[in-house]
């Protein structure tokens, strides 16, 4: 069979869920009816996924790039939130592939921003970015995902972070009795603890418990909800004609924080090429959640006391993690 006809399979494997789709090695196109997603908690290894897909192609794939959610160390990774390890070699080996690539996630968007289409952002803070200056990535879902890219040689060169581990430094009443809440059952409060989905779902229960009785039908029916299920309702609730204000609170909440930890981001990178945001969570920002975050970003200490003017970006394109990926695969990796 002619090779143009051979396929490559690009996944992302988060935390939550398996973004995956096969597209032909000699183009760089493909749609997101293509794409398909499964739910992590119903395997018990990324094998499992992959045997949905690759048993089920009608056309024979040879290589492979998976966009994971940890650190890569040579061919393997340790998923961060999830008990899974995916390992280059033993993958190839199961499915007779060619080749195996392995690469963060957050990595993996470094490579799709050069890729991306004007339409594909939207500037939520504005700024004066630096032509081929340093950019960093953030990626908020089931943790915080982070890389930045570095000029060089002609092009960007994207680089894992794992600056979502840093420790969150409260810095108003509210912040410093959520962090001590969260501290009466772990020994610190990482930036990804609130800067990502759980965190959203950590934040609206802290101030659950403060408005008590006051609370609506529909915080009760979110409360009531595993909690791993309830960061898409919080965020949903929030917005609207019939928004419950304990869920626009908590997403005002976790807006400042966020754009906090972003602005940062932006010093300590020195990114004067902008600050990205990527995922459903940014993706899905109403005009107030961008408002407050465009105001705390910009009103941040980083942004005043290092006089920093370094736009904030969310990328509005859907499945930027497989793009990069698949670019990251065919330009070898670096």
């Amino acid at each position: 069979m002619g090779r143009h006809k051979e396929m490559m399979l690009v996944a992302d494997i988060g935390g939550t869920k398996t973004d995956v789709i096969t597209v032909p090695r000699d183009t760089g196109g493909f749609t997101p009816a293509e794409v398909v997603t499964f739910s992590n908690r119903m395997f018990s290894r990324p094998e499992d996924v992959l045997d949905q897909v690759l048993h089920a192609s009608e056309r024979p794939v040879t290589t492979a790039c998976i966009a994971v959610a940890g650190p890569v160390e040579g061919d393997r990774s340790q998923l961060t939130n999830l008990g899974w390890s995916v390992d280059a070699i033993a993958i190839a080996e199961r499915y007779g592939l060619e080749n195996v690539v392995i690469v963060n996630d957050a990595r993996a968007l470094g490579h799709a921003l050069p890729r991306l289409q004007e339409g594909d952002c939207q500037v939520i803070a504005t700024g004066t970015a630096v032509a081929q200056g340093t950019k960093v990535v953030m990626s908020p879902g089931t943790g915080l995902g982070v890389s930045f890219l570095v000029w060089h040689g002609g092009q960007y060169t994207a680089y894992p972070a794992e600056a979502g581990h840093l420790t969150f430094a409260p810095v108003c009443e509210l912040e410093r009795a959520l962090v001590a809440d969260l501290l009466q059952n772990q020994d610190c409060v990482q930036v990804e603890d609130l800067c990502s989905g759980p965190g959203i779902q950590r934040i609206f229960a802290f101030l659950a418990r403060g408005w008590s009785d006051s609370i609506g039908e529909a915080d009760r029916s979110i409360l009531a909800l595993p909690v791993e299920e309830q960061p898409p309702f919080v965020a949903k609730h929030a917005q609207g004609d019939r928004r419950s204000p304990l869920c626009e609170q908590a997403m005002t909440v976790f807006c400042r924080i966020l754009a906090r930890v972003a602005s940062d981001f932006a010093a300590a990178f020195l990114a004067k090429g902008g600050v990205y945001l990527a995922g459903a969570i940014p993706r899905g920002f109403s005009d107030g959640l961008i408002c407050c975050f465009s105001d705390a970003y910009q009103q941040s200490a980083s942004m005043r006391d290092v006089s920093l003017d370094i736009p904030a970006i969310v990328v509005k394109s859907r499945w930027p993690v497989l793009l990069g990926a698949y670019w990251y695969a065919r330009s070898g990796p670096d």
